[in-house]
Parts: C-alpha cells; sequence; structure tokens
C-alpha cells in the first residue's frame, strides 16, 4: 500500500513537473512571439518612419531649392519696357538757348535794337525805330544751320508785334515782317520765306513745313527781317524758335 502511495505521488510529482515545463515553455514562446511581433511592429514603424522623414526631407529640399530659384527669379532686375515716347522721330537743327549763333544786321540810316531776353526764355526782341528801304535792312540772323536735299523740315517758333507810331491812313496789310531760311552767302537766295504780320500783340505759335528741294547746304542761316516798315516803328518778339528735320 505504501508502495502504491509512493508510486502515486511520484506519478504526480512528474506530471505536475512535467505540466509546469510546458507551462514555462509555452510562456516563454509566447512572449517570445510577442516580442518578435513587437520588434517586426517597430522596425515596420521605424522602417515608415524613416521613410516618412525622408520624404518630408526631399519635400522640404525641393521646396527650399524652388524657394531658392524663386527667389534667384526675383532678384534678377526685370527688363524695364521703355514707354512710348511722344516725340517725333525728327532732328533738331536749330534751339533758341543757343544764343552764340546769333548776329544782326542793320543798313545804313536805319535805328534797331536786338537783345535776347534771358529771363524771358531767351526771347529775341527787334525794337526798330527806323526800318530802311528793305526788308532785310533790319534783320536778326540765327546761323549755322545745314539743310539736306530731299529732306522735309518744320520751323516753328512763338511770336508776337507791337506797332507804335503809326501815322493816318497806315495800313498794316502793306508792310509786314519776315521769316526766311537762306544762304548765308550771295546771292542769299532764299529756301523758304513767309511774311509776319506787325499787328500781333499776343504770342502766337507760328508753324511752316517745307522741303528742301535745293542742293545741300552747309551754310543756312533763320533770318527775322523787320525793314521797309514805312513811318512806323514796331518792337517785335520771337521765342521758343526750333528747326526740326521731319523726313528725309
Amino acid at each position: 500500500m505504501r508502495k502504491y502511495l509512493f508510486t502515486s505521488l511520484a506519478a504526480a510529482l512528474m506530471l505536475c513537473a512535467w505540466t509546469g515545463c510546458t507551462s514555462d515553455r509555452n510562456v516563454d514562446d509566447f512572449t517570445s512571439g510577442l516580442n518578435g511581433v513587437r520588434s517586426s511592429s517597430q522596425e515596420d514603424s521605424t522602417e515608415s518612419s524613416s521613410a516618412a522623414e525622408s520624404s518630408s526631407l526631399a519635400d522640404d529640399a525641393s521646396s527650399v531649392e524652388s524657394g531658392e530659384e524663386s527667389a534667384e527669379e526675383t532678384s534678377e532686375p526685370e527688363s524695364s519696357t521703355e514707354p512710348e515716347s511722344s516725340a517725333s522721330d525728327s532732328i533738331v537743327l536749330c534751339d533758341w538757348r543757343e544764343t552764340d549763333r546769333w548776329t544782326w544786321y542793320n543798313d545804313d540810316g536805319t535805328d534797331a535794337t536786338f537783345a535776347i531776353l534771358a529771363a524771358s526764355d531767351h526771347t529775341l526782341m527787334i525794337d526798330t525805330t527806323k526800318s530802311g528801304p528793305n526788308p532785310w535792312s533790319v534783320q536778326a540772323k540765327y546761323t549755322g544751320v545745314r539743310l539736306k536735299q530731299g529732306c522735309t523740315y518744320r520751323l516753328t517758333f512763338d511770336y508776337s508785334c507791337q506797332l507804335f507810331g503809326t501815322g493816318a491812313g497806315y495800313d498794316v496789310n502793306a508792310h509786314h515782317g519776315l521769316v526766311t531760311v537762306l544762304q548765308d552767302y550771295e546771292p542769299y537766295d532764299p529756301y523758304f520765306e513767309s511774311t509776319l504780320r506787325l499787328d500781333r500783340k499776343d504770342f502766337q505759335t507760328m508753324t511752316y513745313e517745307f522741303e528742301m528741294t535745293e542742293p545741300s547746304d552747309d551754310n543756312v542761316f533763320i533770318g527775322f527781317s523787320f525793314g521797309n516798315l514805312g513811318n512806323t516803328g514796331c518792337t517785335a518778339q520771337i521765342r521758343h524758335i526750333q528747326l526740326e528735320q521731319i523726313a528725309d
């Protein structure tokens, strides 16, 4: 009986030992498997995080490069387009401010004074008391003008004139001043000529166009003449004189 009990007890102890060892191994296997899953998950998570970080860094680098290119493009000076000028493509041959190109001419027996009024925008003033027998007896000359054959020119200036000392029956239409573009040498042939009324109290802009049909000439002047006025005198004022070549 004792032998049977001892044998049963031994068998029971062996069974418990075997069961306990199996449980520990299963627990260890489960724990090991769980750790393996966790490790695998962590590795996957790490790889995903690394991939995300790489993608983010690539996007940031792309943004930086794009920003640098944008900054470089912004920093480059833009090509400015000049607004179209309203001025014509004319060639200016005469400027009233070039006062050293003026000369004066008086016939014997005339009485006239000439002045450039710097305070009045370089206005030319011709004050004639005795005018002489010829239109050119009193004349202001703007010299050094060149004209080219076949070209068209525009002459402009502001003009006013005040008559004084007119007697009874004086005919203002019978006398006049002259503006002429002509040779500065004999025979002083004109290339352009027009009359100027003597009763222009207020400034008026005068505009003329003419074509140079004669051979080119490098020795030309613009003349303003106030001779042969009859028994009277006048004070003429001329400003903003300009001669332009407007067409070939």
